[in-house]
């Protein structure tokens, strides 16, 4: 049965989550584990986040290309054009940044880090970046937050494949196995794999990017708001879920292996589906807040670069004292941690406001150029 298509429109308020869920990777990767702002996991759920709205999005643009197209345009054009506008989007920026890391004298490229890098650099530029990290059982390194996004570039790959191209019947029933696949990958892992391998293998994170999925296939080809009142009482029961899972002591680790993803993965779908549709109030305010939504827009670069600033940063405090150069220093005391952070979070926005603006935009903005348009068909 066909339903009439509801176009994604932009959605400002996602932009304000993606600038939240950035800043919570960041407070996980900057902040010692002993701070009280690290007392949940929040690169944990930050990047859970990140996974379901990227399954959202890709998939509701997917799913609604494919309506419109029906008939007009193949599944074929729709992968290709799909490709195209994400390359552009995600290529550019992560390929100069492992380039420039590649081209650092030599005093730098000593660098434990850098040359590790530099050693196995076939599965940076091939995306499967996270596999290393399983093998070397590690996520330590200024480049380990990577991982995330060879899953992403994995999903993007195999994912229009099964949107534009399963029969209409086969789609939800698919979104329903991703679930129960994420689930018993873990659970596999947990037997056969190291610690490192349980978080970053593709499958076990496979049931959040479906969970968004989900959350769209449900918007564009059963746009009921019946839905909205389970999803709410599943999320309210999956929230003390959660935090039983993470805070309680005792906590067998297999549970928190099996299921802390699945319910940030429920509460993450639920806000993503009250912000896609605009939430009001005193919330919808801080949601719609222009320097927060600027953030978000941003937030690709702040995700790619965040990682390496701590170390640039210790870099310029050298050259600065060896040089007798301004450099902004941290408040001793008691609020050492925090001014420092403050300091190195300025030149983390800096840069990445510049890479937006000079590089990344620019390049985004070819997509509207070089991809093809779908044409709606003509009802009349």
């Amino acid at each position: 049965m066909q339903h009439d298509v509801r176009l994604l429109s932009y959605r400002p308020q996602l932009d304000a989550l993606r600038a939240l869920s950035v800043f919570a990777v960041i407070v996980a990767h900057w902040l010692p584990e002993s701070h009280w702002l690290n007392t949940l996991p929040m690169g944990v759920m930050g990047v859970s986040v990140f996974f379901v709205l990227s399954g959202y999005l890709i998939t509701r643009v997917l799913l609604e290309d494919r309506q419109r197209a029906a008939g007009v345009v193949s599944a074929g054009r729709l992968y290709r054009r799909f490709f195209i506008r994400r390359s552009l989007r995600i290529f550019p920026v992560y390929y100069l940044l492992l380039l420039a890391l590649a081209l650092l004298p030599a005093r730098y490229a000593h660098h434990p880090d850098i040359a590790a890098l530099n050693e196995n650099m076939g599965y940076f530029l091939t995306y499967t970046q996270n596999y290393y990290f399983a093998k070397i059982n590690s996520l330590s390194s200024i480049t380990s937050h990577l991982w995330t996004l060879a899953i992403e570039e994995q999903f993007y790959l195999v994912w229009p494949l099964l949107m534009l191209f399963l029969p209409q019947r086969w789609l939800r029933p698919a979104l329903w196995l991703t679930l129960a696949v994420g689930v018993v990958s873990r659970l596999v892992l947990y037997l056969v794999s190291n610690e490192t391998g349980r978080g970053v293998v593709t499958f076990g994170c496979i049931d959040l990017l479906g969970t968004g999925a989900l959350l769209a296939y449900t918007q564009v080809c059963t746009p009921r708001a019946s839905y909205r009142r389970a999803l709410g009482v599943l999320a309210g029961l999956m929230l003390p879920a959660f935090l039983a899972l993470t805070l309680l002591p005792g906590v067998p680790v297999v549970l928190q292996v099996l299921f802390i993803r699945t319910t940030l993965g429920i509460c993450s779908v639920w806000v993503i589906d009250r912000l896609a549709e605009g939430l009001g109030g005193p919330l919808g305010r801080v949601f719609n807040n222009a320097a927060l939504r600027y953030v978000g827009k941003i937030s690709y670069g702040i995700y790619l670069f965040h990682n390496l600033i701590p170390w640039v940063y210790d870099r310029l405090n050298y050259l600065a004292g060896r040089y007798h150069l301004p450099l902004p220093r941290p408040v001793p005391g008691a609020w050492q941690v925090e001014s420092q952070i403050a300091i190195q979070l300025v030149l983390l926005l800096a840069l990445c406001s510049v890479s937006w603006h000079v590089f990344e935009k620019p390049i985004n903005d070819l997509k509207n150029r070089i991809s093809e348009e779908i044409p709606v068909p003509n009802k009349a």
